[in-house]
């Protein structure tokens, strides 16, 4: 009986299918164009290889990522 049951279980596992995965990309928010020109005058004045200079240049990566995602 217990052969039976061992059987059962792994005939169970081997039907088990993890469901299909899905991509859900975010809404990016749209900067007005006396934004985005008042942002690149304030990165242009931050000093050469500061922490805040390259957590925008992320952002920025970020963004060109969701819009590459919303794309497909």
């Amino acid at each position: 009986m217990t052969l039976c049951y061992g059987i059962l279980f792994l005939m169970w596992c081997e039907q088990a299918v993890p469901p299909p995965a899905i991509t859900v990309c975010p809404p990016i928010k749209r900067w007005e164009q006396n934004y985005q020109s008042r942002l690149a005058d304030e990165i242009e004045r931050l000093p050469k290889g500061s922490a805040l200079g390259e957590a925008l240049r992320d952002h920025i990566r970020l963004r060109e990522q969701i819009r590459t995602c919303r794309k497909k």
